[in-house]
């Protein structure tokens, strides 16, 4: 799979992810991400765009993860409006 296809302007939805730096420190984002594929279990397979250590978005990688920790990107959506 070629991952130079897509780009984070191509992204639909948005991981929800967590880095914890101690026991009291707790960071949660969101990285952009592509469903690529509906899994069995309950899982996608997506493209994500990023990391967590910094702002640029042209790092991509193939995950594994559950449903639950995906959302669609308020952008993705229709507009209120109508």
């Amino acid at each position: 799979m070629n991952l130079d296809n897509y780009s984070v302007e191509d992204s639909t939805h948005n991981l929800i992810c967590s880095h914890q730096y101690n026991r009291h420190s707790r960071v949660d984002y969101y990285m952009p991400c592509l469903i690529l594929k509906d899994m069995p279990c309950k899982r996608y397979k997506l493209v994500v765009f990023g990391d967590h250590r910094s702002k640029d978005k042209s790092k991509k990688q193939i995950r594994y993860v559950s449903c639950d920790r995906v959302t669609i990107k308020p952008d993705a959506v229709g507009g209120l409006d109508e």
